[in-house]
């Protein structure tokens, strides 16, 4: 199926506007930046509605509220081959995340879902959570979700779950603090060796002394590729605790401490 860095989707101009044409065989199609009102979703339904074949869809930067995606999930709720949605920077909040969880539902192939930007809380996400770590749904394990810049003050533990455990969890520059991350990483411990998780991005946030349980939870991300922490109010004796822990992870190859300021002690540590 698609894949952005090989090759370029049907991408619909801007002055071309929804049409009602059918693209029964379509698989690609990108449609970012392109101001779509309400009226016009309402329109994009009633094509996601031919779409039976559709594998990748883009339609981040559009500023989608509530009311759009309302539309958008009644048009795509029966398209079971999607595998990539991105609905990055639109303005929906709970419940346009809730409206999306019809697609969930029939999208069981889904691989890669990108929220971020948006205006989702705590309460949609775990009606999304809810349908996605469902073990009863069948469903393909999900390797990338992006909800970086919502409003979320947890990151569910459900996310590590033995059947889920997606490869990509991205929740910076959200409301996270100290009993969020602890919360997780104590998930992580209780669940042993969680064989997925490669980038676990959390930057941007209030987590702090939070540091000690994420280290401590390393051991059991012994896949762990990427950890980004920058920005995370970490000092010198933070730092000096993460580091000894890094050797749990033997192919960690990138690790972002940036803007934490914990001064030259934190580094020799």
């Amino acid at each position: 199926w698609y894949d952005p860095g090989l090759s370029i989707p049907l991408v619909v101009p801007q002055s071309a506007g929804p049409s009602s044409s059918s693209f029964h065989g379509l698989q690609t199609l990108h449609l970012g930046n392109n101001g779509f009102k309400l009226t016009d979703c309402r329109q994009l339904k009633t094509i996601f509605l031919k779409l039976r074949s559709l594998v990748w869809l883009s339609l981040e930067s559009n500023q989608l509220n509530d009311d759009c995606m309302e539309s958008i999930a009644e048009g795509l709720q029966g398209c079971s081959t999607l595998q990539y949605l991105n609905l990055d920077q639109n303005s929906f909040s709970d419940t346009g995340a809730i409206a999306l969880c019809r697609v969930m539902l029939s999208s069981r192939n889904l691989q890669r879902l990108y929220l971020s930007r948006n205006k989702i809380g705590d309460s949609g996400m775990a009606e999304l959570v809810n349908i996605l770590c469902d073990p009863n749904e069948r469903r393909a394990s999900l390797d990338a979700l992006d909800m970086a810049k919502n409003r979320l003050t947890l990151i569910p533990t459900a996310l590590l779950l033995p059947h889920f455990r997606p490869k990509e969890l991205l929740f910076s520059e959200n409301m996270l603090a100290t009993d969020s991350i602890e919360a997780l990483a104590s998930s992580v411990a209780e669940g042993g060796v969680c064989t997925r998780v490669r980038r676990l991005d959390v930057g941007y946030t209030e987590i702090g002394d939070g540091i000690s349980a994420l280290a401590q939870a390393l051991p059991s991300l012994c896949v762990l590729q990427s950890l980004e922490l920058p920005s995370c109010d970490l000092s010198a004796r933070h730092v000096i605790t993460l580091a000894p822990h890094l050797a749990a992870c033997p192919v960690l190859s990138h690790l972002d401490l940036s803007s934490n300021l914990f001064g030259e002690a934190g580094g020799a540590g």
